[in-house]
């Protein structure tokens, strides 16, 4: 079967050829936008074979130029602006840059301005506007914690206005060996214990403390200021996190629990109180009012899954990818504050894009959330590593051990040679 060539005539001139033709089975399609106002138009259709060749000519009905008529003025009609993306929250290490990407569509074209805490953001050293086709960029470099704060995007036109915001959270990650002529920085707490409630008899009750700079550090645990016995507690340090799991709640557990670890730099504490809960409450399973949504993420972009929980007594969070259980490490850090719960991952590869699910457990027991992430974006297209902290120069003496120590942002992990003097 030939496809015919078809042409659109105005008074014997060509206006429209060739139209877009899907051929089918039983018919040949023809699908065309009017560029000029419809008057009386002309359909003159063509096809040639081998053997025959004809022509037919269709002159448009009433009816269908009052369609096309209607459709022309509907789309040079003012439209308000809407927005097809809007930026997303970000959440960065201090020192990175934060990306915030917007389209839309109106007429006439919208004009556009980025605001951060409701004050317009100026094109300078640190704040980076531009366009890539149809998405609008705002980039803030080198971020610290003074860009906290809400990022709206406002777009303009003589139809109407439309808003969109998004939050900037940046880490501040206490920095180790910046220059200090100690051969270790104190740790510091990163997550705190928290005041907790056990039910009577709950078996394996568990108290969390999370610390930086403490991967040669020692943890000691103390209930109300004496050493915590092994007899019916285990714990468990691993340079970050500090666990003291009771074998079973009773009333011989209350009191005030202390976690402090140590090196050479220093110490840092943590502390909480320990309770039962009143047996007179009766336990509630835990059950997730805020579910994992599923995410699609760029490549290079920090994965963040949030999520929040309600039950009694306080159920535990476990985090797990492809029903592997997730532990605290330099690219994966997990949150757990009043009720909310938290899972940041750098450096996701485009082939882990996958399944990830939240397990809430108490006593009276558990819930389940799931997420599907995606990452989009060639794992050979990187932006080449950038050193955000450098080696600095330190004063040590004979015989210790020194501690060097620098971070790079944009992935994948690079290759590191061996170390070299001079």
């Amino acid at each position: 079967m030939c496809v015919p060539v078809v042409n659109y005539k105005q008074a014997d001139a060509v206006v429209i050829a060739p139209s877009v033709v899907e051929q089918t089975l039983l018919a040949f399609v023809v699908c065309i936008i009017l560029l000029q106002v419809v008057q009386a138009y002309e359909c003159c259709g063509s096809r040639s074979r081998s053997i025959d060749e004809g022509s037919d000519i269709h002159s448009l009905d009433p009816d269908t130029v009052k369609l096309v008529n209607t459709a022309l003025e509907a789309g040079s009609k003012e439209r308000a602006p809407e927005f097809a993306l809007k930026p997303k929250r970000q959440f960065i290490n201090e020192g990175e840059t934060a990306k915030f990407k917007a389209s839309f569509d109106g007429c006439p074209e919208p004009t556009l301005c980025w605001l951060f805490n409701g004050k317009i953001i100026e094109a300078d050293d640190r704040h980076k506007i531009y366009s890539e086709e149809d998405i609008h960029i705002l980039e803030v470099l080198k971020t610290v914690p003074a860009d906290n704060g809400n990022y709206e995007v406002k777009i303009v036109n003589s139809a109407g206005e439309a808003t969109a915001s998004a939050d900037l959270e940046v880490f501040v990650r206490p920095k180790s060996q910046t220059g200090k002529k100690s051969m270790f920085v104190a740790p510091t707490v990163d997550i705190p214990l928290e005041d907790t409630e056990f039910a009577d008899k709950e078996k394996d009750a568990t108290l969390v403390c999370k610390f930086h700079n403490a991967i040669d550090g020692k943890a000691r645990w103390l209930k109300d200021g004496r050493e915590v016995s092994s007899f019916q507690t285990k714990a468990t340090f691993d340079g970050r996190t500090a666990k003291l799991v009771l074998r079973e709640a009773s009333k011989k557990i209350c009191g005030t629990y202390e976690c402090i670890v140590k090196n050479s730099g220093g110490e840092a504490k943590s502390k909480a109180e320990v309770s039962l809960m009143d047996p007179k409450v009766v336990p509630v399973p835990p059950k997730f009012t805020v579910s994992l949504a599923d995410t699609d993420i760029d490549l290079g972009e920090k994965l963040v899954l949030e999520t929040q929980v309600t039950g009694k007594p306080r159920p535990s969070l476990k985090w797990y990818k492809d029903n592997q259980e997730l532990g605290s490490s330099q690219d994966i850090r997990m949150e757990y504050k009043e009720g909310k719960g938290r899972l940041i991952v750098d450096n996701l590869d485009p082939a882990e894009g996958s399944k990830f699910t939240c397990v809430a457990k108490n006593i009276a027991g558990e819930d389940t959330t799931v997420a599907a992430v995606k990452v989009t974006g060639s794992s050979d297209q990187h932006d080449p590593p950038i050193f955000t902290k450098e080696l600095s120069d330190m004063d040590v003496k004979d015989g210790n051990r020194v501690e060097l120590s620098v971070e790079v942002k944009d992935g994948p992990p690079p290759k590191l040679p061996k170390p070299k003097k001079n």
